[in-house]
């Protein structure tokens, strides 16, 4: 079982995060543009009209690399980048953790290396599941608890709350050095 971490714990890991996210948006964009076509490739992810909300994108979501119908963005911390990127895209941002809040009712959730950044795991895929129809996510297990990272998982975790979750050996180049639980959970 993943514990719950205190607010404080919270408000430490994400400042430590966000001083991990120093790249301007030229060069971001260009670092993370292949891990999303990755991700795309392992969990079917094409065009589509879909309503869709990216959890935990930080400055540079996946959503500006496809066509949908409808994005939302939940990142607490959202800078100045993600901003702009989210006004360019007609998406608004809720700006606060998932676990504070109701996600509105959608056709997808992403989340692609987020978990390790939550209040409450096992409440925060309650919400997930409670809003989307699909829930696709990527997702590093067996990593070191840091102070940006204060939970880690195991691949049993999440076939217990996605029984479909696949393994990802972390074997691939340039892509994810961790091993990863991935997949597609549905609802419909």
């Amino acid at each position: 079982m993943v514990k719950r971490i205190s607010i404080e714990r919270w408000n430490q890991a994400q400042k430590a995060e966000r001083i991990c996210h120093n790249f301007d948006r030229n060069h971001g964009q260009n670092h993370y543009k292949n891990t999303y076509y990755n991700y795309f490739e392992y969990l079917d992810i094409k065009d589509s009209d879909a309503f869709i909300v990216e959890i935990g994108c930080a400055d540079f979501p996946a959503l500006q690399w496809v066509k949908f119908g409808k994005g939302l963005f939940i990142e607490p911390m959202p800078s100045e980048i993600l901003k702009d990127i989210a006004k360019e895209l007609n998406c608004d941002i809720i700006a606060d953790p998932v676990e504070n809040i109701d996600i509105p009712e959608c056709d997808e959730i992403w989340l692609l290396n987020v978990m390790q950044h939550v209040i409450d795991p096992d409440l925060f895929i309650a919400k997930c599941k409670s809003a989307a129809k699909i829930i696709r996510f990527f997702e590093p297990i067996d990593w070191p608890i840091e102070i940006y990272h204060p939970h880690t998982f195991t691949f049993e975790w999440y076939k217990n709350h996605f029984p479909d979750a696949k393994l990802y050996k972390g074997d691939k180049p340039n892509f994810h050095e961790a091993k990863c639980a991935y997949g597609i959970w549905s609802q419909v």
